[in-house]
């Protein structure tokens, strides 16, 4: 283990470069935290390159007699300590002892919109399979991807993700079979996108990309990552619709990234808000709610029109009309409707000034709230945050007082 936390902890100091000296990342700091059995610890939260420098080399290998480790317990320690969209990258030999707690970390991920990506250098002798399916069914819920890897690929995995962190990413396409042979997946490119990778990850990663022209897609071959589990491909892509061909054996798991000015972050609400600022990342059961889009780009040359629900293999569900209601902060709102009440994506659709279709996913899947998974419940007395000018109702000849205002706060 000792080679291979010398490798990652070599290529996350070239991460945190990469970072830093990005124009268009909105990474704003770095956390890092450290799970064995029978603990974890939180090492740093810093932007600082010394800090990190000095956190980073005083992480050394102790142990590991006991195979199963507390990576469920390290996660939600980086959970709780991160900012909403963050981007997690987990790396262990071992399978999770406290797989038991996955529910919890997958709500949790989930309300934070965090990414959690595995990198498995091994697996336990005697191993329970349960340990190990959690990081699947984690990255695939997440966003995130699972890399089996051997030791000596440990850095082509790592400068794959240097690459993803250098610019605002957004996902074409991410699939998983359980026989991936003879599958395809499809995926379409527009003007707003760029630097488009394909990784595969299956027994056998074979793939080829045909392009909207009918052609076989070129790669660019100095960004090729090839494991014994996983093919990396950046693709030389014309706009349009493209379509992968697998040639893969056993389960596969298919992501498709690419670079792109146009995101979007959402949010719900039972009472129609004004900000993404009133909203939660999750619907409330049973409950009518307004979605919102707060879409991201600086041109503000695409107007949004609908937003599709999709169910977790991507068919569609229900379709909403989308209204601006702030055009300077790109604000948008459905009308109310109940949510599903399983796990479901989400869609936007838009179109340019010259008319060119705009699609983009959103960055995790989304469930409803469940506050049994929540911490444990604590009764306190309610604060509330009146966001906005106060509402004064008044009646014909009556003169606007203090007091009548105060008479007015207490029947609300």
């Amino acid at each position: 283990m000792y080679d291979e936390i010398a490798q990652v902890k070599e290529k996350t100091n070239k991460l945190f470069d990469a970072v830093l000296t990005s124009n268009a990342t909105k990474i704003d700091d770095f956390i890092l935290v450290t799970f064995n059995d029978p603990g974890t610890q939180l090492r740093t939260i810093t932007r600082d390159r010394s800090e990190f420098k000095r956190a980073l080399a005083a992480i050394n290998v102790v142990g590991g007699n006991d195979c199963p480790e507390y990576a469920m317990t390290g996660i939600e320690l980086a959970l709780e300590k991160s900012k909403p969209n963050s981007f997690f990258y987990v790396f262990t030999d071992a399978a999770a002892k406290d797989y038991a707690l996955f529910d919890k970390i997958k709500s949790l991920s989930l309300k934070k919109s965090t990414k959690v990506t595995f990198l498995l250098t091994g697996q336990c002798p005697d191993f329970n399979p349960s340990g190990f399916v959690v990081f699947d069914k984690l990255a695939a819920a997440t966003g995130g991807e699972v890399f089996q890897i051997e030791k000596h690929d440990i850095s082509k995995i790592i400068d794959y993700i240097i690459e993803s962190v250098k610019d605002v990413k957004t996902t074409l396409a991410q699939k998983f079979f359980v026989e991936g042979s003879g599958k395809t997946v499809q995926f379409n490119v527009d003007s707003k996108s760029w630097d488009i990778m394909v990784s595969v990850s299956a027994t056998t990663p074979n793939f080829r990309v045909i392009g909207p022209d009918g052609a076989l897609v070129g790669t660019e071959t100095d960004k090729s990552i090839t494991t014994r589990k996983t093919r990396i491909e950046k693709l030389k892509v014309i706009p349009g619709l493209h379509t992968i061909f697998l040639d893969t054996k056993g389960a596969t798991s298919v992501m498709v990234t690419a670079s792109t000015s146009v995101t979007f972050e959402h949010g719900f609400s039972t009472i129609q808000p004004e900000s993404l600022n009133e909203t939660a990342t999750k619907p409330v059961p049973s409950k009518k709610s307004y979605l919102a889009i707060s879409l991201d780009i600086y041109k503000k040359d695409v107007k949004l029109q609908t937003v599709e629900v999709r169910d977790e293999d991507d068919d569609v569900i229900y379709t909403f009309p989308l209204k601006l209601i702030n055009e300077d902060t790109q604000f948008y709102v459905t009308e109310a409707f109940i949510p599903p009440s399983k796990s479901f994506k989400l869609a936007v659709i838009g179109y340019t000034e010259t008319g060119e279709k705009i699609v983009r996913l959103g960055s995790t899947t989304i469930e409803l709230q469940d506050v049994e998974l929540g911490k444990d419940i604590v009764y306190k007395k309610p604060t509330a945050t009146i966001i906005g000018g106060p509402k004064l109702h008044a009646a014909y000849n009556e003169e606007l007082t203090t007091f009548n205002l105060y008479k007015q706060k207490n029947r609300l």
